[in-house]
């Protein structure tokens, strides 16, 4: 897991949201979003970076059947995860968080 995307975890859980990490099954990078006939998939982070330098690309579908997939998906992979709470995060060993730190210190910015 990436510096930057363990500062966004520790960001989330800090606000009190719900967080988990995929223990089993191919990690993917996509981010998907959907209601019950919306649903969009690609691979747009909400940063600067990633609407302004990246080039990134996004897929939007009106269908019930493609929103139901996306949920079940979902579903399977939330089932494949462990739950990441505050309290755990807040105690991870000093290396951790020393390579968490080194990472986001070297991070390439634009």
């Amino acid at each position: 897991m990436s510096s930057r995307t363990k500062q966004i975890l520790q960001t989330v859980i800090g606000l009190g949201l719900a967080a988990a990490m995929l223990i089993w099954g191919l990690p993917y990078f996509a981010k998907t979003s959907w209601t019950d006939i919306w649903s969009v998939v690609g691979s747009t982070n909400f940063d600067n970076r990633s609407f302004g330098i990246n080039d990134e690309v996004n897929l939007a579908v009106f269908d019930v059947d493609t929103a139901q997939r996306l949920a079940r998906d979902f579903a399977e992979d939330l089932a494949n995860s462990k739950a990441v709470n505050y309290w755990d995060w807040s105690r991870r060993s000093l290396i951790e968080r020393g390579h968490e730190w080194l990472g986001w210190l070297l991070e390439r910015q634009q």
